[in-house]
């Protein structure tokens, strides 16, 4: 369980929803406990996301493109390193739900104290 920064996007954990702001969550979880029956808990798992990244590749892709034992030619590896180093350098393109949990009682009390959620 880890505190949430309010800027890193969390995921749900079971559906596969995801939040980039702290207003959608806050929103989300509005939602759930208004449509909750009368009296009943409603249980909120969220998860931070890890950022996904463009892979590096590698020269042996054309490996099937090469005969036995050829080589790249050396125009193509230098622009092969390049365009490597670009993606390496490239920010993040996808979030992925991660293994930390939010504690989420934080934002069930800011709910609270705006009067949204009893």
């Amino acid at each position: 369980m880890v505190e949430w920064d309010g800027v890193t996007p969390v995921s749900t954990f079971d559906d596969d929803r995801y939040f980039f702001d702290e207003g959608e969550v806050l929103d989300w979880m509005a939602d759930l406990k208004h449509n909750a029956a009368e009296g009943e808990s409603v249980e909120v798992q969220l998860v931070l996301c890890d950022p996904g990244h463009l892979h590096l590749l590698e020269q042996d892709v054309w490996c099937d493109d090469l005969p036995e034992d050829g080589e790249l030619p050396g125009e193509v590896l230098e622009k092969l390193d390049e365009l490597n180093k670009a993606l390496a350098e490239a920010p993040t393109v996808c979030w992925w739900p991660g293994k930390q949990r939010i504690d989420v009682d934080a934002l069930w009390a800011q709910l609270k104290n705006v009067g949204g959620v009893k």
